[in-house]
């Protein structure tokens, strides 16, 4: 249930010359935090895998959606991880449904009628709630049921979900610093309604009251995920604000640096989705940025705990992902708090030349994804 827009982004330019974030990018990372933001409650709760699942372990991969970038990578991603790190250990296939709730019930009701029957799903949701009578259904076949990103409720099911709420609070400590505690702030409310995006503007809220008291909000806009729209709407905040001191944005930084620019102001401490586009934009005009990570490697953590579960290790019912969050060269120069986040490296953790598109960090741990493998599903030379 990813937000969709055939709208292409706004182009950017700064003192090198960069390409557009498409509006289907953020809306597919920051959307993908709405389910599970409405849904993942901490389970201390813990199960291992059965003594009846033997190696190669069946994995299936149940997707509805490849057309936000963000899933594509996700899915290229994660059929690298399986046929190189653990090729002799699975059985990997990925199942997609067609884009509506109903089609992805009907696709997992014939995974669960395959036969052999498969060890473990492996399941981005369409649906919290809607999912969780075939989701239970494939739990009392014997089949381990993992979601990840956009979370289920049934409460069989294994959980691995964004950290929303973490991130947005550390977001806006960085935002305290960034500005000295003081001025004036916007906050992007996105998409009204989504429930990350509430989640994350009550958490800016609270954390600005608490940490920061001396800084202002002085109003909110909605990005609508939307790297052109954003530029509007910032646009139309400075026409009345040129004292801004800062942008907690949910999106698009590269469209705050824009806006800015082009009221012949000097860019302000802003946070964003970490994406490549974005990451070049604000080192391209020495901008002070948080860029935050939702990325699709996620599946692949999945997966790796799928693999170790079936293994016999037991997991917990609810687990949060965990992600580095950045912050641009100037942040990390000129800010106190950003001392403990890693500075923006070209090459390691963005990538100048490749599609503003790609999500970031490409690859965690030692999964061993590239950009390439990410963006086509295949190895590059560079």
């Amino acid at each position: 249930m990813r937000t969709r827009s055939s709208r292409s982004g706004h182009r950017i330019t700064g003192r090198t010359q960069t390409r557009p974030v498409t509006t289907r990018l953020v809306a597919g990372i920051v959307a993908a935090a709405a389910l599970a933001a409405a849904c993942s409650s901490p389970d201390s709760g813990a199960a291992g895998g059965s003594a009846e699942h033997r190696k190669p372990y069946r994995i299936v991969l149940s997707n509805n959606n490849l057309s936000a970038s963000w899933r594509v990578q996700m899915v290229n991603g994660i059929k690298y991880v399986a046929a190189h790190k653990y090729a002799n250990d699975v059985k990997f296939t990925v199942r997609q449904a067609g884009e509506s709730v109903s089609d992805h019930i009907a696709s997992l009701q014939q995974i669960i009628r395959a036969r052999p029957r498969p060890d473990a799903i492996l399941l981005d949701a369409s649906s919290a709630t809607a999912l969780n009578p075939t989701v239970e259904q494939a739990c009392k076949a014997g089949i381990v049921v993992f979601s990840f990103d956009q979370v289920v409720t049934a409460p069989c099911a294994y959980k691995l979900a964004p950290p929303v709420a973490e991130q947005a609070r550390e977001s806006a400590r960085w935002m305290c610093e960034a500005t000295g505690g003081h001025g004036k702030v916007v906050l992007d409310q996105a998409i009204p309604g989504v429930p990350s995006v509430a989640l994350s503007n009550a958490t800016w809220r609270s954390t600005l009251a608490r940490t920061c008291p001396g800084l202002q909000i002085a109003g909110t806009y909605q990005s609508g995920f939307a790297p052109g729209p954003e530029l509007q709407a910032v646009s139309a905040v400075l026409a009345g604000h040129r004292d801004l001191s800062g942008v907690l944005s949910l999106s698009y930084c590269s469209s705050v640096i824009t806006a800015f620019r082009n009221a012949h102001l000097p860019p302000v401490p802003t946070t964003c989705v970490a994406a490549n586009g974005n990451a070049i934009a604000c080192e391209s005009a020495h901008a002070t940025c948080h860029l935050s990570a939702l990325p699709p490697i996620i599946a692949s953590s999945a997966l790796r705990k799928v693999v170790d579960l079936l293994g016999g290790q037991k997991q917990p019912l609810t687990q949060q992902a965990v992600f580095p969050s950045y912050v641009s060269t100037a942040a990390k120069t000129g800010v106190p708090a950003a001392a403990p986040l890693p500075a923006l490296r070209p090459g390691t953790d963005y990538f100048p030349g490749q599609s503003p598109d790609l999500v970031l960090p490409v690859t965690t741990e030692d999964l061993g994804v590239t950009p390439s493998v990410a963006l086509t599903g295949a190895e590059g030379r560079g």
